[in-house]
């Protein structure tokens, strides 16, 4: 699987991007072993019954970027990820 050996190889870190205000979102790491977050994005997957939407699951970020802030503009579709400062 090729989100496992980026998780094992350290590329990415899985997590979600968790309201701070009305206009931005902090990215949250989730604090899950490896096979703990395999396991939770096919148990969501399962569970929402079709294929997944970009973030609907989980977020890839990577570690290098952290932390990472979303800046949420009206146009949610227009999000912009950076690098918090």
């Amino acid at each position: 699987m090729v989100i496992q050996e980026a998780l094992v190889d350290k590329s990415i870190v899985a997590g979600e991007f968790v309201d701070r205000d009305e206009h931005t979102a902090i990215f949250a790491v989730w604090q899950l072993s490896i096979d703990e977050t395999i396991a939770r994005i096919e148990r969501e997957w399962l569970a929402l019954g079709r294929e997944p939407n970009l973030g609907e699951i989980a977020w890839f970020v990577d570690p290098h970027l952290l932390p990472v802030t979303a800046f949420i503009g009206r146009d949610s579709l227009n999000e912009s990820l950076r690098p918090r400062e």
